[in-house]
């Protein structure tokens, strides 16, 4: 299985190959879920998923439009 993450960061649109636990990580955090659980979905698909660098291509993509902080 392969995703694709496809972004506007500049108003141009960009598009990067995304591995089953980054489909697994950004599922969860457009269903609502915590951080928490996105990781854990990630590694529920890929227990060896690098989730640095994970986090490092989606900020570097622009994947994240706002953080909700919760008391």
């Amino acid at each position: 299985p392969e995703g694709a993450l496809l972004t506007r960061p500049r108003d141009a649109v960009t598009w990067r190959a995304l591995n089953p636990a980054g489909c697994a990580f950004l599922d969860a955090c457009a269903a609502g879920d915590t951080l928490a659980a996105a990781v854990q979905a990630a590694l529920d698909i890929d227990a060896a998923a690098d989730l640095g660098r994970l986090m490092a291509d989606l900020l570097d993509a622009g994947a994240f439009s706002r953080l909700h902080i919760f008391p």
